[in-house]
């Protein structure tokens, strides 16, 4: 069996012949999983690794990570704009070139994510992007549309009525109260500060009998 045939090339690139050894070559190293995810398409020292800033850039470890240059067999992050670039510092926060790494760093790298605006992943602890305070909540749309606007272990949560007053459903439809960690239309004068009064007529507050429904109450005349 040739070097060509066997399951070290398959899996390693091993698919020449040095010597009665089966060594790595450029084309079995091109064409291996490890080309594509990390850059290592070609034969460095019997091995496959990264041949140049251009196996980096091509492969999906640069956009998703910041691994775009090389050092030595291996891909690393070499500038702020690879880290700032990537897509794991709009999803993760890692934003912040540190030893031929991107990593999260500071507050700012999490509130340029992604997260942070939709679930309050704002503030940096240990390494990673949480939810570290109200403030984290207040700004993300889920305050806004549904009042999880309290931080509360970790998570972005109704904790109080003033989590609900804020929302639009509030001013639409008097969910204004929190009850059992959502906003409901509990009481008459819920539907009095809504527009269900206001404009529709509908300013008593009264419980909803459908199995389906998660609301607590809803307006009605």
């Amino acid at each position: 069996m040739t070097c060509a045939d066997s399951v070290g090339c398959e899996k390693r690139g091993a698919c020449a012949d040095a010597h009665g050894v089966c060594v790595a070559s450029d084309a079995g190293c091109a064409a291996l999983p490890a080309c594509a995810a990390f850059g290592h398409c070609h034969a460095v020292e019997g091995v496959c690794g990264v041949g140049g800033d251009e196996d980096c850039k091509k492969a999906k470890a640069c956009a998703s990570h910041g691994l775009c240059a090389a050092d030595g067999a291996q891909c690393v992050a070499r500038t702020a704009q690879h880290c700032t670039a990537s897509s794991s510092c709009n999803l993760l926060g890692y934003c912040t070139l540190r030893d031929g790494q991107c990593l999260a760093a500071s507050d700012a790298d999490c509130q340029r994510t992604s997260s942070c605006a939709s679930i309050g992943t704002c503030t940096f602890e240990e390494g990673s992007c949480v939810v570290g305070k109200d403030a984290d909540c207040e700004r993300t749309a889920s305050c806004k549309d549904s009042g999880w606007c309290s931080a509360i272990d970790g998570k972005c949560e109704v904790a109080k009525s003033e989590d609900c007053a804020r929302t639009a459903m509030c001013r639409v439809d008097g969910r204004c109260t929190v009850f059992a960690g959502n906003c409901e239309v509990v009481k008459d004068a819920d539907c009095k500060q809504s527009e269900a009064c206001t404009q529709g007529g509908r300013c008593k507050a009264s419980p909803r009998t459908t199995e389906t429904t998660s609301y607590f109450g809803e307006c009605v005349k």
